[in-house]
């Protein structure tokens, strides 16, 4: 799920979600625009974890962007009927970053299914993994 608003979630669910996790939206802006007097348009990115929302489906675990709001500086708030939805904040990768990410993924799921499915590797197979990773640890 790339999007978290009341239609994916429901009314008061997102309207709980929200109240939870209120104090971070100050702590770090993704935009800040200048509105008029001490009000600022603004976008904050959110953690959604164990620590912050312990009671939420750990699926939606993760950093989240907010929609544009108006935050006033005068009074240091906001109104947080203005947060309509959240979306899942998705960094770009160099190209050495998904490369990793993809062997990481991949090494992962072959542990779980040789370790669930109780599927055996050949010993070349196993034997081509240790040299690959012996020359990725040399470098």
């Amino acid at each position: 799920m790339n999007k978290i608003n009341t239609e994916t979630l429901g009314k008061e669910a997102f309207s709980s979600l929200l109240r939870k996790i209120k104090p971070q939206m100050n702590e770090e802006w993704a935009y800040n625009e200048h509105r008029r007097g001490s009000t600022f348009y603004v976008k904050s990115f959110i953690t959604l974890n164990k620590e912050y929302t312990p009671d939420l489906d750990e699926s939606l675990y993760g950093v989240w962007e907010t929609n544009q709001y108006i935050f006033d500086y005068s009074t240091e708030d906001f109104d947080l009927d203005e947060i309509e939805e959240l979306t899942k904040y998705i960094p770009e990768l160099s190209k050495d970053e998904a490369k990793d990410q993809l062997i990481s993924l991949l090494k992962n799921q072959v542990i779980q299914l040789t370790t669930w499915s109780k599927i055996e590797l050949g010993d070349d197979v196993i034997s081509e993994i240790n040299r690959l990773q012996q020359i990725i640890e040399k470098q």
